[in-house]
């Protein structure tokens, strides 16, 4: 089941202070980054297909703030040196005398979750944004859909889904967390499931059975 709000988040910081890094240069970490997260997705199939990343760059003089976005679309790795190098080329004369301010990236990823179907594609099964705010770097993953769990959120048992899956979400959050060099914060719960270090759990009843939990946020039956 896929929805249109996130089942899940796990975020990752990284302090830049102790860095001599300004300007364009926090926007190069930033893309370096994002491309590493995604190339460790693509590494486990989580990540499939073509892919489109925005670049968003603020900049202030002092007196106004101004804002450049710029879209990259890639199939397959990201390349993050190439990544930067092309931003910093459409920032050029952007940054000038002005301060960079709060950046960021964002990417859509779909990703492939059949067992049934290896060159098949979920669309939306991952969102991947990095920001920086006053040099501190944080990488932010979402998952959209429920294949990661035993139960789906209508509480009906996926076996197939969940032994295809779980362990290579498993394997990536924890390849993600050595290319970042910082540990894994599964963010506060959703009211759907429950982020972990290694995957997504359901909630469940007292009497041990999975909750219908997309009964009790939306209040009716999917479709």
């Amino acid at each position: 089941m896929r929805l249109d709000q996130p089942i899940a988040r796990w975020q990752w910081g990284v302090d830049l202070l102790d860095r001599e890094i300004e300007g364009c240069a926090i926007v190069t970490e930033i893309c370096t980054a994002h491309a590493a997260v995604q190339d460790v997705l693509v590494r486990y199939q989580l990540a499939v297909g073509e892919s489109v990343t925005v670049v968003r760059v603020g900049s202030t003089d002092g007196k106004s703030r101004s804002e450049v976005t710029i879209s990259f679309r890639t199939n397959g790795p990201l390349n993050g040196s190439e990544l930067a190098d092309r931003a910093a080329g459409q920032l050029e004369g952007f940054c000038g005398e002005r301060a960079i301010g709060s950046s960021d990236t964002h990417s859509w990823l779909s990703g492939n979750v059949d067992p049934r179907d290896a060159d098949a594609s979920t669309p939306m099964a991952f969102s991947l944004s990095v920001s920086c705010v006053a040099k501190y770097l944080v990488v932010t993953l979402e998952t959209y859909i429920d294949v990661w769990m035993p139960y789906d959120l209508r509480g009906r048992s996926q076996p197939d889904l969940f032994t295809y899956n779980s362990p290579r979400l498993a394997a990536a959050l924890q390849r993600i967390s050595a290319v970042i060099g910082s540990e894994i914060d599964p963010c506060e719960r959703s009211k759907l499931a429950r982020a972990t270090e290694v995957g997504v759990e359901n909630f469940f009843r007292e009497n041990g059975e999975a909750e219908d939990t997309w009964y009790r946020y939306f209040g009716y039956p999917p479709g």
